[in-house]
């Protein structure tokens, strides 16, 4: 059977804390399909963590504070905070509650493109016999832009997963979510004219998932997720179905040298050959949906090291059905203490 621990031993506060600080050069820097802008970009991120367990409850906290500051456009100098916390309790043996909450806040120093993410979570997990476990969940999010309402919504995400350990080597997992995701925006039909037409209504779109994933290794990982996706909505323009596959995996070789890597390739099928009347994302970094990274490090001592960094995008723009591409090289030192 797979257990959790009935109580977890009580200590003080354990906190790790990391210092990343390098330069990478961005080579598409407004997203455009056509007119590239490049740039060299000099970035900071100091991330803190911590832990404590009080008997049957575990308390983790995490947060960052980015800087990224652009040579040649100030416009696009940002700073970026996330900030999150977790509450995990285990009454029993086989069960385990978890409730989490956070949020992230994207502030530029000189465009008016501010907004602040916040989300909350709920979840239960059921170990059973077998090596299987069941868990369910519930969160909302929520999206505000400081100078438009656009773009906001409320999400609300029900959604319940199956896992099976085959091995110490091999987990499988499947799982199934709905959403529904209500816009401050009003939600619009075409007239017979070919106009389009402002409804009474604001825009709520319902979004289902289904995606079943594997997970390998235990010095060594690579984990492989395919989702079916289908969103529906009551504004003409945004309905779609599709399929996303990502890897994700990571390796250590000879204790000094870490590498890991990401790939994301999604395609979509709109239901309506139609282009919406408001853009899918004003801040396209938060739609990566097709992309590939690999990240490289060398440990020069327990707590300095080196990295560099390849990223690849070929995301979809405010524009459904217009793709830009985007490279990014990293380099960079970490000091963690």
């Amino acid at each position: 059977m797979t257990t959790i621990s009935h109580a977890f031993a009580q200590d003080s506060w354990r906190i790790n804390n990391r210092l990343q600080v390098g330069s990478f050069h961005d080579n598409n820097v407004f997203e455009s399909v056509r007119n590239t802008e490049s740039a060299f970009v000099s970035s900071a991120i100091f991330q803190t963590q911590g832990r404590r367990n009080l008997g049957e409850v575990r308390v983790n906290y995490s947060y960052s504070n980015g800087l990224q500051f652009y040579s040649e456009f100030q416009q696009e100098h940002k700073i970026t905070q996330i900030v999150s916390g977790d509450i995990v309790w285990s009454p029993a043996k086989n069960i385990q509650f978890t409730a989490n909450a956070g949020g992230t806040a994207k502030f530029f120093l000189n465009a008016p493109f501010d907004f602040i993410q916040t989300y909350s979570a709920l979840n239960v997990s059921y170990f059973l016999p077998g090596g299987f476990s069941v868990s369910l969940h519930i969160n909302g999010n929520q999206l505000e832009y400081a100078e438009t309402n656009q773009f906001d919504f409320f999400n609300r995400n029900y959604g319940g997963s199956l896992q099976k350990r085959l091995s110490n080597k091999l987990l499988v997992e499947g799982g199934f979510s709905y959403s529904g995701a209500d816009f401050q925006r009003s939600a619009y039909y075409q007239s017979a004219e070919g106009l389009f037409v402002e409804k009474p209504t604001r825009q709520s779109d319902q979004y289902n998932n289904a995606f079943f994933r594997v997970t390998f290794g235990r010095h060594y990982l690579l984990r492989l997720t395919s989702e079916y996706m289908d969103n529906s909505s009551n504004s003409i323009g945004y309905a779609f179905s599709g399929m996303r596959l990502s890897v994700v995996g990571a390796a250590r070789y000879k204790t000094k040298w870490l590498a890991r890597m990401a790939v994301i390739a999604q395609e979509k099928k709109y239901k309506e050959d139609i282009t919406p009347v408001n853009l899918l994302e004003f801040d396209l970094e938060r739609s990566e949906t097709n992309s590939a990274v690999l990240d490289i490090s060398y440990d020069f001592i327990a707590n300095i090291s080196m990295l560099i960094r390849y990223s690849y995008y070929k995301n979809e723009t405010g524009l459904r059905g217009q793709f830009y591409s985007k490279n990014l090289i990293f380099i960079g030192s970490e000091y963690r203490f």
